[in-house]
């Protein structure tokens, strides 16, 4: 047999033959239920797949951010150690030079310039960098942030990590000491060797016994200020950094935080999902049982008639 399905001809032949009308009637209904639970299927998808991709996009930024927080903080221990080491140099040359001196022969070998001059330039070549055009608004940035990250802290929590606020307060003061130092030092003078005459007179000097001038007391005082200054910004810049690394350690623990929260997240949206397209294929097939039960009812009075 040959049915033309464009003018729906097959479709007539089962709908007009009353022994295949049941049977019609149960596959139209089932196909409906079948189309109208894809559909609700899809939608119920497509909603809850956005919301778990807007997640799972927030949970790759954290992760993002996780990392080069990481990497970030792996670097403090190399800074601390790096300073560790230079102040404990810087003692040991001093104990070194103060042993030298207390021999017979110290005072022709060391002077006064061994004791300061070159430890204090010792000590701030690694800090240059701290009083460079950026190095302000990286203070001025710990100050705004703290108070953001620690909102929810405890009361006094910012202001001891901070010592209320006494770290930034001592950088100023070291900004002033260190503008003083560059304009009462010359570049790169601590390379410069002393000549044969300085090292004769010097030497002379002391030999004879001869009493220290004002101006070279003087210099001596001003050295010494200069180390304890330098000896106090090493020190400074250790609690600093130390502050950033406690900083990126509660960072990374609130990001932790964060990213279990929307991992719990996005397993209760899929959880949820299941469920929804549960009820759905539920309460949509007692839909269609219902209407299959009043269907072939009717059908059956009819063919009682």
């Amino acid at each position: 047999m040959r049915f033309n399905f464009t003018r729906l001809s097959l479709f007539k032949f089962f709908i007009l033959n009353k022994k295949l009308a049941k049977k019609t009637l149960l596959i139209i209904n089932f196909a409906i239920f079948l189309s109208i639970f894809s559909a609700t299927s899809a939608g119920i998808s497509l909603y809850i797949e956005k919301k778990i991709s807007d997640h799972e996009f927030d949970l790759l930024e954290l992760q993002r951010t996780q990392n080069e927080i990481h990497g970030y903080r792996t670097l403090f221990p190399v800074f601390h150690k790096s300073i560790e080491v230079t102040l404990r140099l810087d003692r040991l040359v001093n104990r070194f030079n103060l042993l030298i001196e207390s021999t017979n022969f110290g005072d022709n070998i060391t002077s006064g310039r061994e004791l300061y001059f070159y430890r204090f330039h010792a000590l701030l070549a690694y800090t240059y960098d701290l009083f460079d055009e950026d190095f302000p608004e990286i203070i001025e940035y710990t100050k705004e942030i703290i108070p953001e990250l620690y909102a929810l802290h405890e009361e006094g929590y910012a202001e001891a990590m901070t010592r209320n606020g006494e770290i930034f307060e001592e950088y100023y003061i070291f900004q002033k000491k260190y503008r003083d130092f560059k304009n009462n030092t010359k570049e790169l003078e601590q390379f410069e060797s002393l000549t044969k005459n300085e090292l004769l007179n010097d030497k002379m000097k002391r030999a004879e016994n001869e009493q220290i001038l004002a101006s070279e007391l003087e210099v001596l005082e001003k050295h010494e200020e200069y180390y304890d200054f330098a000896w106090s910004l090493n020190n400074w810049s250790q609690d600093f950094m130390q502050l950033w690394e406690n900083i990126y350690n509660d960072m990374m623990h609130q990001n932790k935080s964060d990213m279990r929260d929307l991992g719990k997240k996005i397993t209760e949206l899929s959880a949820y999902e299941s469920q929804l397209i549960f009820l759905a294929f539920l309460l949509q097939l007692i839909i269609f049982i219902i209407i299959q039960f009043f269907e072939i009812s009717s059908v059956i009075r009819r063919e009682k008639k």
